[in-house]
């Protein structure tokens, strides 16, 4: 898709995405927490702390990678790091890297309920 805009860059400017990258310290605990809301390896995997792992259906072709600090992504010379970042998913509930680079789940089913890497 060669287009080009005069509109200035915004979160509605993104038509899709099938991959996001979600780094955190411990890809295990966070793993078990992602599993009880629902979302697990694609292909019910175990989860690996040195490789990717990929979070979702494999027929929904939609994944969040759940990778830790310092791995190098597949066709580049970056590696990976903690950022601030927000996830919402189709059911509202939230996952958070916050300032802090804690990780946190809002679930949406129970308003309010908080999951925490500790």
């Amino acid at each position: 898709m060669d287009q080009i805009s005069i509109e200035p860059f915004s979160v509605k400017s993104i038509l899709n995405i099938s991959e996001i990258g979600l780094i955190v310290e411990d890809t295990i605990s966070v793993s078990e927490k992602l599993n009880e809301i629902g979302l697990t390896e694609r292909d019910n995997d175990t989860i690996s702390r040195k490789s990717l792992n990929f979070m979702g259906e494999r027929r929904k072709g939609i994944f969040i990678i759940l990778a830790q600090p310092g791995r190098r992504w597949i066709f580049s010379d970056k590696t990976s790091a903690i950022f601030p970042l927000e996830i919402t998913l189709i059911d509202n509930s939230k996952i958070i890297i916050n300032s802090d680079n804690v990780f946190q789940i809002y679930r949406n089913e129970h308003k309010g309920e908080l999951f925490s890497e500790t």
